[in-house]
């Protein structure tokens, strides 16, 4: 029935399955595969495969290219460490050819040299304006103290002082220097004002009364050296007697990092080192100024090139770790590859365009090889289709050959989103939010978004799709923002009188004779969303509808697995498997759509006594009853008729017993099948001449033709446990399989309604904010009437926005998402092959965040 084909005898019938793919061996001259490897990273059209056995020949460049990159990054560290923009490019350049390579690699690295060494220069100035700077609040700081220590010289303390307790500030410092053998010394500096505390603790415990400190805070944070960070620090001087101290002093503040500045007795000294550190200290700002000039310029040169740089040196390296791949011979580079067979002329275009460029004399030669092995699955899509391949292959990625579930996913996502999300106010307002994203495209694309934003640019048009279903199932459900439109008019009528309207609180209308004729034209009537059974109405159609819907879905969802058994020239999976499960899912499940179109199309108002909406049975009680096998007896005079149509219960008995057989089918058909097949081939192949001690060849593992003189019947029943034991196997597969299948139609049958309780939750949802939120600011009268209605619209949109589109829109997608990986591609879809992943430069921009 079905013709056997192999795998490059694949011809693609349409869109829906992978394109077919070709391994292929293309020979290289040395010289001008760089170029026509840069071609083919332009076209993104292949994927080579590892086949170098030996050292790699690029390992150097892929060096250089790594360097590059290092310094590249330590450009752009210095560029925003400055709060310099980068320069966005406008267009993508070409790879660098291996002497352009060179190029930018003595480009790059100059500018990193200059850089380094303006950096270095600059840290050194400010080093050295920071210590003249700091060495001048020392010396004005403690100048005072010199001064007094200067007058003080030659006046002797009054007796009653000798031994008068320190006091506060200047006036502390004991300075008895009317004997000229004692001599006072000090120490200045500048130290951290977090360890002052533990500075003084110190010397206090090492000196004890020996030593006067004298610290005196900073008003203003100042710059410190070494972590570049403006920081509390605090003047201090230590004031001892003796030489002996002073190695003390001095490792003290070492240990605690503090800085010790040099300051002359002499106050005609002190004031010529002012003088001095401050021409110093002028000077030095000139140069800083130069300096940070020269930096800043440089700077401007790398923020202008460096996104360009980056690109240039990711191209080169992504083309010498392609060509590392490649087998290496004496003249020449052999690929191996996988090429879409559509795409094989712009490959052959490509090539011989790098030659042309490498200025070589023959282009490379492609050579189609003959493989076994399984090919990677590639699906051709465009910016519309692309989000829907992505969100199949999340799941998993198709057999080769497998059909692809993506281009019905066009359809029936956004449909079956729209049915959780039916309201024409969000539809319009998610729709109004994809054409935006849509009608940017073209400015944002250059753009580095975050990764939520990203992931909505690149939904856009699922987006819109969502948005226009959702506007057409509100307007199927009759709802905008909660709200009903009135478009046709009512077709119900009153015929109440005033009596009757003030003497009851509660009033019904009854569709036999408050309803006309004919229908709403399209929708529910918008009296409905008023009415006091509305929701019971409403909820019994949304129930039913996604019931329907869920199994027309997994029932095409099967008809699908026919055309993947037909491709794969599968005859025993079509026996085994596609008809006893389309069997098993139209006399259940089918029946009871059935039962559902014929409820609705036989009991109403208008109808007769037996076929009022009274009387209409239950269809879960139906169908109960149909697996529970009870039979209702039917007599006369009864009111309402138990069964819908004649001979049900026979029906139903039929359709069950069809059921019953399908299940068996589905586990042992193939098992048995193969089982079958097996002996009589087995039975074919022993002759009547086996038994008389003939040679049997054997294969080792290495590879070696042995000669074995066993008997043939020995290594026929080692044969024979080994199928007894994938017979075992196939038997457990398969009963797993038709048990998944079998709970699993129920189980999805029933995961559908989700359709229905999403859509309740929504709408209830919907209508508490415009109840609860919107309609009171409404009722406010008087001059407070219009600012209540504005604060209560705004809380309201907000409302609407973050709660009713974003996050039940984020749920409804979700669970659409699900519907679509569990329900629906279950039934068909096997999702265990890999993709294609061509060489792209588009791929490897992006992977580095420089590209979209």
């Amino acid at each position: 029935m079905f013709r056997e084909r192999t795998r490059l005898e694949y011809t693609e019938e349409s869109n829906l399955r992978s394109k077919e793919m070709a391994l292929c061996e293309i020979y290289f001259e040395t010289g001008s595969a760089y170029e026509c490897v840069a071609e083919l990273g332009e076209l993104s059209a292949v994927q080579f495969k590892d086949v170098n056995d030996f050292g790699r020949k690029y390992v150097n460049e892929i060096l250089d290219c790594c360097d590059m990159e290092q310094k590249l990054k330590f450009i752009e560290k210095e560029i925003l460490k400055n709060d310099i923009p980068i320069l966005e490019p406008s267009y993508i350049p070409d790879a660098p050819n291996p002497l352009d390579t060179n190029d930018l690699k003595v480009i790059i690295e100059g500018l990193e040299t200059e850089l380094e060494n303006a950096v270095r220069s600059y840290n050194n100035i400010r080093h050295m304006y920071l210590y003249l700077e700091q060495k001048r609040i020392v010396i004005l700081t403690t100048n005072k103290y010199f001064e007094l220590s200067d007058q003080m010289r030659f006046q002797p303390p009054p007796a009653e002082d000798e031994h008068a307790p320190l006091l506060e500030g200047a006036e502390n410092i004991p300075m008895y220097s009317c004997d000229d053998s004692i001599k006072f010394c000090s120490v200045a500096g500048v130290i951290l004002q977090a360890k002052v505390p533990a500075f003084e603790k110190m010397l206090w415990r090492v000196f004890c009364r020996n030593v006067f400190v004298h610290v005196k805070p900073l008003e203003i944070p100042f710059e410190d050296a070494e972590y570049n960070t403006p920081v509390q620090k605090a003047v201090f001087i230590i004031f001892f007697q003796g030489e002996s101290l002073k190695n003390k002093i001095y490792i003290i503040c070492e240990g605690f990092k503090a800085t010790i500045y040099d300051s002359p007795d002499n106050m005609s000294e002190r004031g010529e080192m002012l003088s001095t550190i401050k021409t110093d200290m002028q000077d030095l700002q000139i140069v800083l100024g130069g300096t940070s000039d020269f930096h800043h310029r440089l700077l401007l040169v790398g923020a202008k090139n460096l996104r360009m740089w980056n690109m240039k040196v990711l191209k080169a390296k992504s083309i010498y770790c392609t060509l590392n791949m490649f087998r290496v011979m004496s003249a020449s580079l052999i690929a191996q590859c996988w090429i879409p067979v559509c795409k094989m002329e712009l490959v052959t275009s490509a090539l011989v365009r790098g030659t042309e460029r490498s200025g070589g004399s023959m282009p490379p030669v492609i050579t189609r090889l003959n493989t076994c092995e399984t090919p990677p699955t590639y699906n051709s899509v465009n910016k519309y289709t692309e989000v829907f391949q992505a969100l199949v292959d999340s799941y998993g990625f198709a057999r080769y050959g497998e059909i692809n579930p993506a281009p019905f996913s066009i359809v029936t996502f956004p449909f079956l989103f729209a049915v959780m999300f039916g309201d024409v106010g969000h539809g319009l307002l998610m729709l109004f939010a994809g054409i935006c994203f849509q009608m940017t495209e073209e400015r944002v694309q250059w753009v580095k978004m975050g990764e939520v934003m990203k992931l909505l640019f690149h939904g856009r048009y699922l987006i819109i799709l969502m948005g226009l279903f959702s506007v057409y199932t509100g307007l199927l459900y009759n709802e905008c923002f909660s709200v009903p439109l009135n478009v046709f008019g009512s077709q119900w009528t009153i015929n109440y009188t005033d009596h009757s309207v003030l003497d009851n609180k509660f009033l019904q209308l009854n569709p036999e004779t408050n309803f006309s004729a004919s229908p709403y034209p399209f929708g529910f009537d918008p009296v409905w969303k008023a009415s006091k059974n509305g929701l019971s109405v409403i909820n019994s159609y949304k129930m039913k509808s996604s019931v329907i819907l869920g199994v027309a879905h997994m029932l095409f969802g099967i008809f699908l697995s026919f055309w993947n058994f037909r491709h794969y020239a599968d005859l025993e999976g079509i026996r085994g498997q596609f008809i006893p499960r389309l069997f098993f899912m139209a006399s259940i499940f089918l029946y009871l759509v059935f039962l559902i179109f014929l409820k609705w199309a036989l009991y109403g108002p208008h109808k007769s006594e037996k076929r009022s909406s009274h009387c209409s049975p239950s269809i879960l009680m139906t169908l109960i009853r149909m697996v529970l096998l009870q039979r209702l007896p039917s007599r006369e005079g009864d009111e309402c008729d138990p069964y819908m149509f004649p001979y049900q219960y026979h029906i139903q008995l039929l359709l069950l017993s069809v059921a019953g057989i399908c299940i068996p089918w589905m586990m042992f058909y193939k098992p048995m099948r193969m089982c079958i097949k097996n002996r009589a081939a087995a039975a074919g192949a022993l002759s009547p001449k086996q038994g008389d001690g003939t040679v049997l060849q054997q294969h080792d593992e290495s590879g070696i033709t042995t000669q074995s003189p066993e008997p043939a019947v020995a290594v026929t029943e080692t044969h024979a446990q080994a199928e007894e034991l994938s017979y075992g196997e196939m038997f457990v597969h398969e009963g797993v399989m038709a048990t998944e299948f079998v709970l699993g139609a129920v189980s999805h049958t029933a995961s559908y309604l989700r359709l229905w309780a999403l859509s309740l939750a929504h709408s209830q949802l919907s209508d508490v904010l415009w109840a609860m939120v919107f309609r009171p600011g409404i009722r406010v009268a008087g001059p407070l009437g219009p600012v209540c209605t504005a604060i209560c619209f705004a809380m309201w949109a907000v409302f609407t926005t973050v709660i009713l589109i974003m996050i039940e829109g984020l749920s409804a997608f979700l669970h659409t998402l699900r519907l679509h990986w569990v329900e629906f591609q279950s039934k068909f879809y096997s999702g265990n092959g890999y993709g294609f992943t061509p060489f792209s430069f588009k791929t490897v921009l992006e992977d580095a965040r420089l590209y979209g």
